[in-house]
């Protein structure tokens, strides 16, 4: 076969594959993307830390499951959930790991700027990690792909 043909099904294969995707699918790029900055903030804010894990670092990579599941056509509907569900135990794992940190940011009482107190790494991984669950449940419950007509010629001329 000729490269040139084959390079042009696919470029028509994917074009056609983006322009038919919808909400659920964004939502569901958007939330990865966050997912796989979260562990690099975490690393930079923690490593030398005690509260640093190498599970709550490498768990949220595993989003990047979520993305290839929504890549294919019979199993995009269970991307959106299998992303939640690697958010959620992420997210509890970076709890797990660094709650002693947060005791001891906040030993002297809890006040209105409790973000600001905890420091850049801590309040960035944590409200990722909270938007990245919203995002993946819009993702859940809105339709990944448009739903497109096949309409003829004689069909719109009746």
């Amino acid at each position: 076969m000729d490269f040139n043909k084959i390079l042009e099904e696919n470029k028509v294969y994917y074009k056609n594959y983006i322009q038919t995707r919808w909400i659920g699918f964004y939502a569901l790029v958007a939330a990865v993307v966050l997912t796989l900055i979260i562990p690099f903030v975490y690393k930079s804010g923690f490593e030398i830390t005690n509260y640093y894990s190498g599970t709550a670092f490498a768990l949220p990579f595993l989003s990047l499951i979520a993305l290839v599941l929504a890549a294919c056509k019979y199993t995009e509907r269970y991307a959106p959930v299998a992303l939640f569900i690697i958010i959620l135990i992420s997210f509890l794992v970076f709890i797990e790991t660094s709650y002693m940190y947060l005791t001891s940011a906040f030993f002297g009482g809890i006040t209105g700027n409790i973000l600001k107190q905890a420091g850049f790494p801590y309040s960035f991984c944590t409200i990722a990690h909270l938007v990245g669950l919203i995002l993946s449940g819009v993702a859940v419950f809105a339709k990944p792909a448009r739903e497109v007509k096949n309409v003829t010629n004689a069909e719109e001329v009746a």
